[in-house]
């Protein structure tokens, strides 16, 4: 929707204008708080990346505009999103029984997600929780609790992550 081609990659690094190539879709999405001012969004990856600590992301624009925004991995140790959200599930049941809704508001989402609802399924077909009232799955009083063989993989994350 932007148009970049008279940018160059030196210049997303520091104040520039961006003349949006269809003004018309662009303003209504501004007005609506849907995109934020134009010519600040390659700011704002930099500086946020700085604030936690992580590399410059990375332009290219060899077959088309790219980014590259690093994550932090503390160990150095590969980790997909759904092994990080599946031990931070572990980790949230281990202090007790928890519905969906809860698990949800705890890693900061605002409603349940898609990739929740399959790691909470995962989680169960692995025998690794288990429901509280499994004669009703989808009472919506349903919470998870862990299993024995879930408190074994936790421990198994845990010492995983000390070595």
């Amino acid at each position: 929707m932007w148009g970049f081609s008279n940018l160059t990659l030196e210049q997303l690094r520091v104040a520039h204008t961006s003349i949006p190539t269809n003004p018309l879709l662009a303003e209504p999405l501004y007005l609506v708080k849907y995109i934020e001012r134009m010519g600040t969004g390659t700011l704002d990856m930099i500086r946020r990346c700085g604030d936690a600590g992580l590399p410059e992301p990375e332009f290219d624009d060899s077959s088309g505009f790219k980014v590259t925004i690093w994550r932090a991995n503390p160990k150095g140790q590969p980790e997909t999103q759904a092994h990080n959200l599946t031990s931070k599930a572990l980790n949230l049941i281990a202090d007790g029984p928890r519905q969906k809704s809860e698990l949800s508001k705890s890693l900061g989402q605002k409603r349940i997600s898609g990739r929740l609802n399959k790691v909470v399924q995962h989680l169960l077909s692995d025998e690794m929780i288990e429901y509280t009232l499994p004669d009703k799955p989808t009472s919506r009083l349903q919470k998870y609790r862990l299993t024995e063989k879930g408190r074994t993989e936790l421990l198994n994350m845990k010492s995983m992550k000390e070595d």
